[in-house]
């Protein structure tokens, strides 16, 4: 769980931090978010599938970030996500064999693309395709509250 909260400290806060101090967001979301998914490729079982999910990860997370304003809540998340993949499932976190505690999963060699392998459920099409739909609530919730037109009635209600 500290794993978790470390590379958002890390990556959401420092990296991000820096960035967004010379009010670049959009330079401030990819240049972390390369940074958090290169910072896992020398992980066992690393491949192109668990890259772009790790990246669409970190995208979401950033936004996050920017939308609440808050660490604890990005760190909470990740921290919550790899002890239910690690400690309740017993699946690898993202590369890294943990322990079970309720569950134990096996992968199949033969479903890779299904159970990512030993890599972990972070290398499979389940965890892109869940991904990608968190991606896009999150940038069009952030869309939506950023817009002009929602800052310009914001301000009228005040």
């Amino acid at each position: 769980m500290v794993q978790g909260m470390f590379e958002e400290l890390l990556c959401r806060g420092f990296i991000m931090g820096k960035i967004l101090q010379k009010n670049l967001p959009i330079t401030a979301i990819v240049v972390n978010s390369l940074c958090f998914a290169f910072a896992h490729c020398a992980n066992d079982g690393i491949n192109l599938l668990a890259w772009i999910n790790l990246l669409i990860f970190a995208l979401t997370m950033s936004i996050l970030r920017l939308q609440t304003e808050s660490l604890w809540l990005i760190g909470a998340f990740h921290s919550a996500w790899n002890f239910a993949e690690g400690v309740i499932f017993g699946t690898s976190v993202s590369g890294i064999a943990s322990f079970d505690l309720i569950f134990k999963s096996v992968s199949r060699k033969n479903h890779p693309l299904i159970n990512g392998g030993i890599f972990g459920i972070e290398a499979s099409i389940v965890d892109l395709i869940c991904g990608i739909a968190l991606l896009i609530i999150v940038s069009y919730r952030y869309y939506i509250k950023s817009s002009p037109a929602n800052l310009h009635k914001m301000d009228q209600q005040d």
